[in-house]
């Protein structure tokens, strides 16, 4: 039983950042000579899956995908290992919470906040470059290995409070050379409010797909919601099928609605082509709208962390030493090379040594997501809010804990069936000022 405390190989576990189906996700400290001290992720897969192909195939999958991506916005990969019945990685350590969680003002009264516009466009412009990255990526031979992330969303976005902005959790992204094959049960894996048409008509899918769930990202940063989202999964379905642009809020700015509404088009070939090609839209939308603007991103994540992200950043401070600062990384001592490289994942280490109306699915390397529906607000920049009640953790029926969204015969003919007329949808509560 892992246990605060207790040690994996080099790794001392501090405390639980998230669970999953697949896996449970640690705050783990390494220490070496002289003082050398660094915080990392550890995600540990449940070792009632070891012996599952399948899970461990996803597994290994991330390690080898996300380990052949040098980015500063994807979250690096350290280290494999293996040891005894723990199958984990090491991955690197956001100081902060996951997008999904900090638009979540409140999660025991459900209350909304939207990402002020300079700051969704920011993070926005980061998780393409991410995207860029990974869709670029070539092996040896100078091959493109055909990588699809397949499951962006606001679950799977870090935001630190130095800034950061880092996309993880490439367990289900297509590539070449996957151990793990495709679905063949009907299944369709990904979030239904951040995925694009095809992806959910399980048609081929390439870089247009992480495109579309970029645009719906932004779209829910800005207003609250996902473009298709309905009163039920059926609902969302049908609208997402429906091949009917959804209205974009007037209230946001022309070239911002212009960005949006090309990036969630039906058609893919309507799309911007590349992540890259959004990315210059999404810049010379900042520019026009906001001239200039630089937000300061780690001030409003730091004031908008949620209730378990503060008390995570307390345990780790008082687990540390006395003049240890909060998430602090050793500032000096780069994070050693641990073993795993492009050819060598998936082997044990030297030391023998993963829905709400949001949906969420698999845990995030920094924070777990919020467990209720995403609720944002424009001008929450300073945390003079009082101190809001842990939430309690709440399930969905309509959430598989692997990522994976089935749906049944059943669902597909209430998806067709005639919509009923939409309930207006309530407006954000307004949130006063600091």
């Amino acid at each position: 039983m892992l246990a605060p405390g207790s040690r994996i190989d080099a790794y001392e576990l501090v405390a639980v950042l998230g669970e999953g189906g697949m896996a449970q996700v640690w705050t783990a400290r390494r220490r070496g000579a002289h003082g050398f001290e660094k915080l990392l992720a550890l995600k540990v897969i449940h070792s009632r899956l070891l012996d599952d192909e399948r899970f461990r195939a996803m597994f290994l999958d991330e390690a080898r995908i996300t380990a052949a991506i040098h980015h500063p916005n994807v979250a690096q990969v350290f280290d494999l290992g293996e040891s005894e019945d723990l199958l984990y990685l090491v991955m690197e350590y956001v100081d902060g919470d996951s997008l999904a969680a900090l638009v979540t003002s409140n999660a025991a009264t459900n209350e909304k906040r939207t990402a002020p516009l300079d700051v969704a466009l920011v993070v926005t412009r980061d998780v393409l470059a991410g995207l860029h990255a990974a869709h670029t990526l070539e092996d040896e031979g100078g091959v493109s290995r055909g990588v699809v992330h397949r499951d962006v969303s606001p679950q799977n976005v870090l935001l630190g409070v130095r800034g950061e902005v880092k996309l993880i959790d490439f367990g289900i992204a297509i590539a070449r050379e996957r151990l793990a094959g495709e679905t063949v049960d009907g299944s369709v894996k990904g979030k239904l409010h951040f995925m694009a048409p095809e992806q959910a008509r399980q048609k081929p899918l390439g870089p247009t797909a992480d495109v579309f769930a970029t645009g719906a990202m932004l779209h829910a940063m800005l207003t609250g919601r996902a473009p298709f989202a309905g009163a039920n999964e059926a609902e969302t379905l049908r609208g997402l099928l429906s091949g009917a642009p959804p209205a974009i809020p007037e209230s946001i700015p022309a070239p911002v609605r212009a960005v949006i509404a090309k990036a969630i088009a039906f058609d893919a070939r309507d799309r911007f082509p590349t992540a890259h090609a959004m990315k210059v839209a999404v810049d010379a939308a900042l520019d026009a709208v906001l001239p200039g603007a630089r937000p300061d991103l780690g001030a409003w994540v730091l004031a908008n962390l949620s209730p378990k992200a503060r008390a995570r950043r307390e345990e780790a401070a008082r687990r540390s030493d006395p003049d240890a600062r909060v998430g602090a990384s050793a500032p000096a001592a780069p994070i050693p090379d641990l073993g795993l490289s492009r050819s060598g994942a998936g082997k044990r280490s030297t030391s023998r040594a993963a829905h709400r109306s949001w949906e969420r699915d698999d845990v995030s390397a920094s924070a777990p997501p919020a467990d209720i529906p995403l609720e944002l607000d424009h001008s929450a920049r300073v945390d003079s809010r009082p101190p809001i009640p842990a939430p309690t953790r709440m399930t969905n029926p309509l959430a598989p804990l692997d990522a994976t969204l089935p749906l049944p015969p059943s669902l597909l003919a209430r998806a067709a069936a005639p919509a009923a007329p939409p309930a207006p949808a309530p407006a954000p509560a307004p949130v006063p000022a600091p």
